[in-house]
């Protein structure tokens, strides 16, 4: 028979929503039962109906087992199918459809739809090995540290010349060796680059006093150089003043700051030099031992030539 003379009563749900589901002749209803028979009813007023395909068709025969099940396949799948297409149109949530009992809205019918089950199979994906992605390495960043050098070369000393210089005695004034020319022996003759020319006092005035060099200013001193003895031939008589008089063996230099340096001199003719680093505009020469006369003129007097200051001004 044809979905026109399927008679009206309770049939499975198409829709699942319940064991059976009412078709009136024409359509299905909004009526579904649980396979007790109870009718259930959900909410108050109805819902437009869905029209489905018409009921399994009952057929005669020994195929009729066969049909009936093919025909159920596809009303089911095309009652899914209206359902889902009138939740989207109308905004509807299949957990709150209600539906009328015995009520005699009209149906809206839908024009008939025969569905072909057409069943897919879907391969399993095929898995291979990803290549691998190279992993993002944030760029390094180097710190260059730049040290700048300025080449200023190595530093020159100079000899500094003292602007006075004063003793605590000075010996008197003599004669050259022709009785005629005369020789002095002032504190300055220990500035004048000359060796030929000295300092003389008598031995314990020497040992007792002082020599002062005035720098002027303050400067940078960095070696202090002395002439420990009278290095002089005398032109007329030959007489060696380097042995005739004592030489300085030992010295203490003291600066403004009050420090102090001791320097110890070799018994040679020429000059000798001790290394120091101080900032003064003052030098204090205090002689404290020394090496001691010879020959038959030998004389009990401390005489020396001369003093250099090297620094840096």
């Amino acid at each position: 028979m044809t979905e026109k003379n399927v008679p009206a009563g309770w049939y499975p749900d198409p829709l699942g929503k319940a064991d059976e589901r009412y078709w009136d002749g024409n359509s299905w209803t909004q009526q579904i039962r649980s396979a007790s028979g109870s009718p259930s009813v959900k909410g108050g007023s109805a819902a437009p109906t869905v029209v489905p395909p018409p009921p399994p068709v009952v057929a005669t025969g020994s195929n009729s087992s066969s049909r009936f099940v093919a025909g159920a396949l596809i009303a089911s799948l095309a009652v899914i199918g209206a359902l889902v297409a009138l939740l989207v149109l109308s905004g509807g949530d299949p957990e709150t459809e209600t539906e009328p009992a015995n009520t005699s809205a009209p149906a809206v019918t839908a024009p008939a739809t025969t569905l072909s089950a057409t069943t897919t199979t879907t391969p399993p994906p095929t898995t291979t090995n990803p290549t691998p992605i190279p992993a993002v390495t944030s760029p390094s960043t180097t710190t260059t540290s730049t040290t700048t050098t300025v080449a200023t070369g190595p530093v020159e000393q100079i000899q500094i010349r003292p602007t006075m210089i004063t003793a605590t005695c000075q010996g008197s004034d003599g004669i050259e060796g022709d009785l005629v020319t005369p020789v002095s022996y002032a504190p300055y003759n220990l500035v004048d680059d000359l060796p030929e020319t000295a300092w003389r006092c008598d031995r314990v005035e020497v040992l007792n006093g002082s020599v002062t060099i005035d720098l002027g200013a303050a400067v940078r001193v960095t070696q202090l150089s002395l002439f420990g003895g009278y290095d002089k031939i005398d032109p007329y008589n030959g007489v060696d003043r380097y042995i005739q008089n004592h030489r300085v063996a030992q010295a203490r230099w003291t600066f403004d700051d009050g420090s102090s340096v001791v320097g110890s001199y070799a018994d040679v003719r020429r000059l000798q030099s001790i290394d120091v680093e101080v900032v003064t505009s003052t030098i204090i020469l205090q002689v404290e031992d020394y090496w001691p006369s010879s020959g038959t003129l030998a004389r009990d007097m401390i005489a020396f030539s001369e003093i250099d200051v090297w620094g840096i001004r």
